[in-house]
């Protein structure tokens, strides 16, 4: 068991939770270590948004927190962990920090790669997404090599049409420049493996081609073949114009879908405007709920695959998911289904805000699919925050806390 706390010596950041201790060396030989209650120091990489919190922690609004803090022994070891996270970030060239944050997964990978392969920080600047497959090329390369690292160094100095066949996308300049135009916040290793197999397949969407911005929204509707038959131009443009981009448009086509098809009997046609879209889904919503209110089948769901938490309860039958839909305003009482068949989870939320969260499973384990207050409305950053430190803890799949790398990592 160990005591929780940041603490900055020697270049690096020592990070102690009850169960771990995490070490890293901060600008320009970036690498870290992780000692665990059963295991002995490993060279990992983490894989979440490990410098996003580091800097947050660092920054005036949380020194206000922890200096508001009523308990002395907590506002001590607040204040140690903030002036810990501000001499660690103080390590590292602004540019860098600029290009790094806003990627929502892995971003010690970019940060290695920028910092390791002279010319990283210009393809990171100029194609995003293009230099996150390459930070974390065994994901993506279809025949693994030894060093990668090694092979991204050699990578980043030739044509981006060479990274591009290396990761196994289609070698075209069209390709690389459509890559480009996903900004830092649309790129996940998930989005970037369906994108491929969309761009492999026979007739991708030519959407992908000529819109002029491709977030994760677009992302999610274009590489679905579902969804994608679902939307039309004029659609697709006002999802891009989104701001702040989510995957709620994706969602919302989805669900009204779904419900379309429940409801009424008739498959969904294709949308031409957003607003249309929300308008047809809330008043199927309605009805849904009327149906669904009746509910009082035995379908039993599987056990919860992560554990209560305060503020976080699972929905373990049916009728529970139905009448979280009923009580929220909202369409979740359609998710029974893929409950019972595994895919996703329902969770209601009551702390910090009464809202409705669900999880998908995916290859690399449970993961956040939607997180919505009363009426579909956008739940808060704090509630997104908390739920996404759950995930860390309780799902390894998730973007969280760390992930194990074979490959040259020194320790």
């Amino acid at each position: 068991m160990f005591r929780r706390g940041w603490v900055f010596k020697d270049g690096k950041l020592l990070m102690f939770e009850e169960d771990s201790v995490l070490v890293l060396r901060g600008w320009s030989d970036c690498r870290a270590w992780l000692k665990t209650e059963t295991s002995s120091w490993t060279g990992i990489r983490p894989a979440g948004t490990l410098i996003r919190d580091i800097w947050s922690t660092s920054r005036p609004r949380y020194v206000q927190r922890w200096k508001d803090e009523p308990d002395e022994q907590r506002r001590i070891g607040l204040g140690l962990r903030s002036e810990a996270a501000r001499r660690f970030i103080a390590l590292f060239p602004p540019e860098v920090l600029r290009v790094v944050k806003p990627y929502p997964e892995r971003q010690w990978h970019v940060l290695s790669l920028v910092a390791r392969c002279p010319g990283a920080l210009d393809l990171a600047r100029g194609n995003p997404a293009l230099a996150f497959a390459l930070a974390s090329s065994w994901v993506f390369r279809p025949r693994r090599v030894k060093q990668p690292m090694r092979a991204a160094r050699a990578l980043v100095q030739r044509k981006r049409t060479a990274i591009l066949e290396a990761l196994g996308f289609p070698t075209s300049a069209a390709v690389a420049r459509l890559l480009a135009k996903i900004p830092q916040r649309a790129v996940s290793v998930q989005s970037l493996l369906y994108l491929r197999a969309t761009l492999l397949a026979p007739d991708p969407p030519k959407a992908l081609h000529h819109l002029p911005r491709l977030d994760a929204a677009v992302l999610r509707i274009l590489c679905d073949p579902a969804l994608a038959a679902l939307s039309t131009w004029s659609l697709l443009e006002e999802v891009a114009r989104e701001r702040p981009s989510t995957h709620r448009a994706a969602y919302l086509l989805r669900d009204t879908a779904a419900m379309h098809q429940t409801v009424l009997g008739t498959p969904l046609g294709p949308q031409r405007s957003l607003a249309r879209l929300e308008r047809l889904h809330d008043e199927l919503a309605g009805e849904f709920q009327i149906d669904c209110f009746q509910f009082e089948g035995p379908t039993e769901l599987p056990p919860p695959p992560l554990p209560a938490a305060p503020g976080i309860e699972p929905l373990e039958r049916a009728a529970d998911i139905v009448e979280e839909g009923r009580a929220m305003k909202h369409c979740v009482g359609s998710y029974v289904g893929r409950a019972a068949a595994g895919a996703v989870y329902i969770y209601r939320i009551t702390e910090p805000e009464r809202a409705t969260l669900s999880v998908r499973w995916t290859p690399y384990g449970w993961e956040l699919d939607q997180l919505s207050a009363f009426a579909n409305a956008p739940a808060s950053y704090v509630t997104l925050q908390s739920v996404s430190q759950w995930l860390a803890q309780h799902s390894p799949g998730h973007a969280g806390r760390w992930v194990d790398e074979d490959d040259d990592i020194p320790f």
